[in-house]
């Protein structure tokens, strides 16, 4: 009985110590993602800046404020898709988890 607490203690914190090396990586892949997202932010920002500079009339500056509302709304559509991709990974290692704990 002592054994098998210990190689499960042991196990878990195998497990635990092996979660921690992956979220470790995961981060690091994370930030980078969230980096290049910020770059890219800073880069249209700087563009819009710029035609907003040059506009001279009205629907000069009108056509600079749409050319940046499409680029937001195609933003945030690829975002939603992303975080659904996140989403629906997650539900699968669930499902995966519940079927191997689910008794035989």
């Amino acid at each position: 009985m002592k054994k098998s607490f210990v190689a499960l203690l042991a196990l878990a914190s195998l497990v635990s110590v092996t979660r921690f090396a992956l979220a470790a990586d995961d981060i690091s892949a994370h930030k980078a993602e969230v980096l290049s997202e910020i770059d890219q932010k800073i880069a249209k920002m700087t563009e819009h800046r710029g035609c907003v500079n040059a506009a001279t009339t009205k629907d000069a500056m009108h056509d600079c404020h749409e050319k940046m509302k499409s680029w937001r709304e195609s933003e945030h559509k690829e975002h939603l898709e992303k975080r659904r991709a996140r989403i629906d990974e997650k539900i699968q290692k669930l499902d995966a988890q519940k079927k191997a704990l689910a008794p035989k």
